[in-house]
């Protein structure tokens, strides 16, 4: 089914392309020839700006518009006005932006770090044994019946996701299957990174494991092998298979907690800092080793946030 957006390009431009979109505009712009043709060629392609899904796109957008106008064979005064009411959509942003990123600062700043229920001091028994779980064909140490509807694959992607999550501190569906992951010397590299600015899932990024990289790598590749994830969408792991994920977590995996995902991926943040911190900003720490890229000026705006401002209810000596 068609969204509201793409329907709405569609009926403005005839098309959703982005790419067709800018030719017309090309197209339309060399025919300016006065203000009130500026007046007509802004109302035609303000929503294009407007329906970008985020800063990021509104700004590229305008670039690519601000460009065309440049190149244009019109009168300077008319790019001029051009440039200055499509930059509209692009200041809104961003000022919105701004007011956003400072009223969570102040919520971060003012709110005491969340506790997590985890006892930090038996992270290397709890990823062993998710470990030893997730690679058994038998589930010979697994201590519970399975229900109704389990499979022993089932149980065993779980704990290999529960395993990698606390291993590796990537996202949900990065670990069933965006990610691809190799060694390089004594290394983990990785790419299919999701939530990057540039958008690019090919970018290699080096990956900071808390357990044996060989280890890490055999469960990767062992979930792979017993959950196919070619059939769904990135969106659609997250709708099928997240709810029943952190109701196994909070059951089996770690039993009478009140865990999520996010939890895991907070648990990795702690016990990283912990290993390799070396006394380094906790904030820069947490934005380097879960690849968090997005700032604005010299403040983070950034996910990060939302894991940094978590501890747990036992620490490590």
């Amino acid at each position: 089914m068609e969204t509201f957006k793409p329907m709405l390009l569609n009926k403005l431009y005839g098309t959703t392309k982005t790419g067709q979109i800018f030719n017309l505009f090309k197209r339309d712009v060399g025919k300016v020839k006065s203000y009130t043709d500026i007046i007509t060629l802004t109302k035609k392609y303000m929503p294009f700006l407007y329906l970008g899904n985020s800063y990021n796109t509104i700004n590229a957008r305008f670039t690519d518009l601000k460009n065309i106008i440049k190149a244009a064979k019109i009168g300077d005064k008319y790019k001029n006005k051009l440039v200055d009411a499509f930059s509209a959509p692009v200041d809104f942003y961003r000022i919105r932006d701004e007011i956003r990123q400072n009223q969570l600062l102040d919520k971060i700043e003012n709110n005491e770090k969340k506790e997590i229920a985890f006892d930090l001091s038996k992270f290397d028994e709890i990823v062993k044994n998710l470990y030893s779980i997730g690679m058994d064909e038998e589930l010979t140490n697994y201590p519970y019946k399975l229900g109704s509807r389990q499979t022993p694959e089932q149980v065993r992607a779980y704990c290999l996701t529960a395993y990698l999550a606390l291993t590796t501190g990537r996202r949900f569906t990065e670990i069933l299957k965006s990610m691809e992951m190799r060694r390089y010397k004594d290394n983990i590299k990785i790419k299919g990174i999701l939530k990057k600015r540039n958008g690019n899932k090919n970018e290699t990024h080096d990956l900071m494991v808390l357990d044996d990289i060989k280890r890490v790598l055999s469960a990767y590749r062992e979930l792979r092998r017993i959950f196919d994830a070619t059939q769904f969408t990135e969106r659609q792991i997250n709708q099928k298979f997240s709810y029943t994920f952190n109701q196994f977590l909070k059951t089996k995996i770690l039993p009478n907690s009140d865990l999520t995902f996010h939890d895991l991926r907070k648990i990795y943040l702690l016990k990283a800092y912990k290993k390799y911190g070396n006394n380094e900003d906790f904030e820069m720490f947490a934005e380097k080793i879960l690849l968090h890229d997005i700032k604005l000026g010299a403040k983070f705006i950034t996910q990060t946030s939302h894991y940094t401002n978590a501890t747990t209810a036992t620490k490590e000596d």
